[in-house]
């Protein structure tokens, strides 16, 4: 082969191989973006919202079943917040949905959690009314906004309760008096100090009921009719009846004893008459009873 026919062969076969690879690029890269655009408009066969499966199907599909559940639970889903006896309905739009944000992660990886934010001037509204109890500077706001992040993530449309006692700090459960009472001018009989003594510090048990002479036999006391009995259920009645418990039975005596005030009374007699109450909390509370000087001071306070 000459020298002038090897180049004609040498840029006869630069030529068609360039060509091959020309064929071959293009022809992949079309293939690519294909799949790339149906990728971008298709989601993954086990693609997944938070708790929603969504299965494969396009981005506004997606998009929109995603939505539609979030519009359902916020019209369904009841939320309240209550703290002893004042309770509160909050409003579902105290949390958003980043629904964008949700899908296009799910696209990407299959699933994403379902992104729920707290709207900030909302939720200190509905801690407004709670302002009265002096309790809003030790509540765990954090831990109350998570908690709503999580309820609004699950979808479940269902009614929550949130006592605020569980967003406390420690230290303010402990110093919390929720209510006290004093009876004054009484006659500090012996009997009546000892009943003091012995159930002072018993604890009333999260969603329990309890009676005064229940109280009084786990502490091993034999309660009598008398007038003793009579100031010590009174001065229990008084200390309950300012909270959000529940009174379920108590009785009155005919004549109005003078050092308690009307509408405080409360009269016990054993095996006959009892004083009655229910503890609707998640906490447990205890009494601290104490005659002194001619006074029964009963107190009410978080255990």
């Amino acid at each position: 082969m000459s020298h002038s026919d090897l180049k004609l062969f040498v840029k006869l076969f630069l030529s068609i191989l360039l060509s091959v690879l020309f064929i071959f690029t293009f022809t992949y890269a079309g293939a690519y973006s294909y799949e790339q655009v149906i990728s971008n408009n298709k989601g993954n066969e086990q693609l997944k919202v938070g708790s929603l499966q969504l299965g494969n199907t396009s981005y506004k599909d997606i998009y929109d079943k995603v939505k539609d559940h979030t519009m359902r639970w916020k019209t369904e889903a009841h939320l309240s917040l209550r703290f002893q006896d004042l309770i509160i309905t909050i409003p579902t739009d105290v949390v958003s949905f980043d629904i964008e944000a949700s899908v296009k992660e799910a696209m990407k990886s299959g699933f994403s959690p379902l992104y729920v934010k707290v709207n900030q001037q909302t939720f200190d509204e509905q801690l407004v009314p709670f302002q009265e109890y002096n309790v809003l500077a030790n509540i765990n706001k954090e831990e109350l906004q998570n908690d709503l992040i999580t309820i609004a993530s699950s979808l479940e449309s269902t009614s929550i309760d949130l006592d605020l006692v569980k967003y406390l700090s420690k230290e303010e459960l402990l110093q919390q008096t929720v209510s006290e009472k004093e009876i004054t001018n009484i006659s500090s009989s012996s009997t009546l100090i000892k009943w003091a003594e012995s159930l002072d510090g018993f604890v009333i048990e999260p969603e329990s009921s309890i009676s005064m002479l229940q109280m009084m036999k786990q502490r091993g006391l034999e309660p009598v009719e008398s007038e003793s009995l009579n100031i010590l259920a009174a001065g229990i009645y008084a200390a309950v009846l300012p909270t959000n418990f529940e009174m379920i039975e108590r009785h009155i005596g005919r004549k109005k004893i003078p050092y308690i005030d009307v509408g405080y009374e409360a009269k016990v007699v054993p095996q006959k008459k009892d004083l009655v109450f229910y503890n609707p909390n998640t906490l447990s509370y205890k009494f601290q009873i104490n005659v002194s000087q001619n006074m029964l001071t009963v107190s009410f306070v978080n255990d």
